[in-house]
């Protein structure tokens, strides 16, 4: 799974070297196991909160990773892409 997520990053942004990709794909999948478990283990009030932060830090590491593509990209009906709030 790691190479595919690194693959994917050097697809966005072919100037990332394969080490720099590789190491994208393992924090961003750290994270993602992380916020799961905080989710997984929160009350129903706490999760809206966690859903919103769980965005907000995916966002901006993605971002950082693939800068030309950072922010939320825009569908063909100039409203932004939403992230999934099922986990």
């Amino acid at each position: 799974m790691r190479v595919a997520i690194a693959n994917a990053f050097r697809a966005k942004d072919p100037s990332l070297t394969s080490e720099k990709a590789m190491l994208a794909a393992n924090i961003s999948l750290q994270m993602v196991k992380g916020m799961t478990t905080l989710y997984a283990e929160a009350g129903p009030k706490e999760k809206l909160l966690i859903i919103a932060e769980y965005k907000k830090a995916l966002t901006l590491y993605l971002g950082s990773v693939c800068p030309r593509t950072s922010g939320l990209q825009k569908r063909g009906n100039g409203k932004a892409a939403r992230f999934s709030t099922t986990l």
